[in-house]
Parts: structure tokens; C-alpha cells; sequence
């Protein structure tokens, strides 16, 4: 877990529970192979609902209600609970939980990379010394550790794809983005907050100086490589190269914070009656810098500014014991509103916090939700 709840708990008028879960990682939930069935895909996410089930069923036991769980997660787990969102396309069980605070949640379009998948079974296999499958479920617990290991290195140095939850036609039946966007979701989630940074690509261009214009171009054919050529295109058009002297990584990372982050969080937003947006933009903004201010626990280093941090765990807790996040401090929270009309979010910054429009309530996010057909 990334953060004390103690400060969080402790700040709510009310009584809250908090409980944290755990899910596989690395080859161990997510390798998932398109040409093996007998290794089910996702096992990361289903880890995930089981532990939410659990707390539903158990959370009595604790003095809690199961009628009024919030989910929340950031990134990774942002993304987890995004998919369970649109778990099974809408279809099937109904979400183990009531509400949800989404922030930055993480997916890339990865829909037909199956060669990847393929090459990262057979990379495992080879680190773990094993051809077959049953080789692996026999292997001891320390060479499957080293060999997962291995693969994610293996990963960051770009020999084979991310190791990240698979589109399987079943739990999964296609990109979140897409299954939102046609109504293909669990609309019996009661409210949700959805949350992005203002510089979500920051761990992606560690160092500016080496972005050219071939990095956008590398982005754009690696993710949707399948799409036709008027598609790229617009592209071009909506993420414009605009000539020596502007830094090129501004228009790389806008492009890689919509695919990967923005517009998952607009969609979301977009897909409830009742939801709320916040965009945190105390600079510089990066991703996960809003952690710090979730989890407050008193000055430090990662808090330019004590009173948003405490407004910011005020927002949260409101929301977990009353539904809505309303006002502290003279700032309230809007509903976000209908994509085409109000789209309101709240903008936190180091002076002010303040209602404006969502900035990704654009066209660039219908186009990746466009694009994310050929991925």
C-alpha cells in the first residue's frame, strides 16, 4: 500500500473503514497467452474482484455496510477498477460496490498485440528453464520469482511488451474506453470521481531533450498500427507538429497522457449521471504526485500546500460517508455535467482551487476512443 490511511480516516466526520487489497502482478496476473487456454487470462483483475466480493460479504462483520463501499485506487489501480467497471461488458454479477474514486487510472490500447503476448510467454518459459506449461506449474516458487523478474526487465528494456491486462473476449471484451463509450457497463454504480494530474506522461520523458518528431510517430504506429491512414492523419491534426523551437515532448506526452490516462478518465466521467472531476495541477504536476495529498499525513517534501492537501482528504471522505464530495473551505465540487455542455471539473493548484471546464472535454478524446479500434 502507498500511503498511510491514518490521517484520511482520522479526517472523515464520520465513522470509515479502510481496507486494502492485494492482486498478482508481473507474469503472475497477467500472462496471458492468446494461443494457451489452459492459462486464464487476467488473473490480476480477478484477484481484485474476489477481494472486493470478500468485503462486501464480510464488511459486517467489521461494523461496516455493504450497501455503501467506495472502491478507490490510483493508476494501476485505477485502471483495475475501471475494468471492473466494465467488467464482462455490463453483463453478469452486479459491481460489489456502490462507489468509485478513480484516480489516473492506467491501460494502454493494447487490444491485438498478440505477438507481444505470445513472445512474453515464451520469454518466461526461457527464463524459467521450462518448454511446456506444466514445466512451470512444476517449477519451484524461487525460479518463477527469478523468472518473473526477468521479464519485466526484460519489458523496461523494451525486448518484449508491457506485461498489463489483456482484452480475453470474456471478463474483458474489449478496451475499456470502447466499452464506455457504447454503454457496455455496469450502470448500477451509484456515483463516481475521477481524477487526473496535469502532466500524466512525466515518468515517460524523464529527459525532454531526446523527443524528436519520430518518438509522436513511434507512439502513433505502435499503438494503432492498424489504423487507416486517414485516421493518422487526423492525428497529425489534432496533435500538430509545430516546428523547430517547440519542444516536440509536449506534443509526444499529450498524445501518450490521452491514450494511456486522460481519456479514460473523461469517459468514465462522461458515463454517470452523477460524477465528479477533479484535475490536481500543482505544478509540476506529474503522475501520482496527487498521492501524497490523498494519503496527508502532516508537512513534508511532497506537499507544496498544506490547505489543498487537507480540502483534497476532505473531498474524499465527504464522498465516502455522504455520497458527494461537496464543500470545504469555500470550495465546492461541481457535478461534471454532460460531455457536451458543462463538463465541470475542479482544478487544484497551488493558490486556488477552482471550477472550469474538464480541458480534455475535447475532441481529442472521441478521436482516441475512435482510434482505439485499431489497437
Amino acid at each position: 500500500m502507498w500511503g498511510d490511511p491514518a490521517r484520511l480516516i482520522q479526517s472523515s466526520d464520520e465513522p470509515m473503514i479502510y481496507v486494502s487489497i492485494n492482486y498478482r502482478l508481473g507474469a503472475f496476473g497477467w500472462l496471458s497467452p492468446p494461443n494457451v487456454t489452459d492459462i486464464d487470462a487476467n488473473i490480476g483483475l480477478h484477484d481484485s474482484r474476489a477481494a472486493m466480493e470478500w468485503v462486501e460479504k464480510y464488511i459486517s462483520k467489521f461494523g461496516g455496510d455493504k450497501g455503501k463501499v467506495t472502491v478507490m485506487g490510483e493508476s494501476a489501480g485505477g485502471g483495475v477498477i475501471m475494468h471492473t467497471i466494465t467488467s464482462n461488458g455490463g453483463e453478469g454479477k452486479k459491481l460489489p460496490f456502490q462507489q468509485a474514486i478513480v484516480q489516473s487510472a492506467a491501460f494502454g490500447p493494447v487490444r491485438t498485440q498478440y505477438a507481444d503476448r505470445n513472445a512474453q510467454y515464451d520469454v518466461f518459459k526461457k527464463f524459467a528453464n521450462c518448454t511446456t506449461l506444466k514445466c512451470l506449474r512444476d517449477a519451484p516458487t524461487e525460479v518463477l520469482l527469478k523468472a518473473n523478474h526477468d521479464v519485466i526487465m526484460a519489458s523496461g528494456a523494451g525486448e518484449i511488451g508491457r506485461l498489463d491486462p489483456a482484452v480475453d473476449g470474456n471478463y474483458v471484451p474489449d478496451i475499456p474506453m470502447r466499452l464506455l463509450s457504447q454503454g457496455k457497463y455496469h450502470h448500477e454504480l451509484k456515483s463516481l470521481i475521477s481524477s487526473s494530474v496535469g502532466f500524466e506522461a512525466s515518468f515517460q520523458f524523464p529527459t525532454p531533450d531526446t523527443v524528436t518528431e519520430s518518438t509522436f510517430d513511434s507512439f502513433l504506429n505502435g499503438f494503432y498500427s492498424l489504423a487507416p491512414e486517414s485516421l493518422k492523419q487526423q492525428a497529425l491534426a489534432l496533435y500538430p507538429y509545430q516546428g523547430p523551437g517547440i519542444p516536440e515532448w509536449l506534443r509526444a506526452s499529450a498524445f501518450f497522457g490521452d491514450a494511456i490516462f486522460n481519456c479514460n478518465q473523461v469517459w468514465l466521467a462522461k458515463s454517470f449521471q452523477k460524477s465528479y472531476r477533479y484535475v490536481f495541477n500543482i505544478p509540476p504536476a506529474f503522475h501520482a504526485q496527487d498521492v501524497p495529498y490523498t494519503f496527508y499525513t502532516g508537512p513534508g517534501a511532497a506537499i507544496a500546500n498544506e490547505t489543498t492537501a487537507i480540502i483534497h482528504q476532505k473531498f474524499i471522505t465527504n464522498y465516502v460517508t455522504h455520497g458527494e464530495p461537496g464543500c470545504e473551505m469555500g470550495a465546492c465540487f461541481p457535478n461534471y455535467g454532460n460531455y457536451e455542455g458543462s463538463a465541470n471539473a475542479l482544478s487544484m493548484n497551488v493558490t486556488e482551487i477552482k471550477v472550469v471546464r474538464d480541458p480534455w472535454a475535447t475532441e481529442r478524446c472521441d478521436f482516441q476512443m475512435d482510434l482505439a479500434e485499431y489497437s
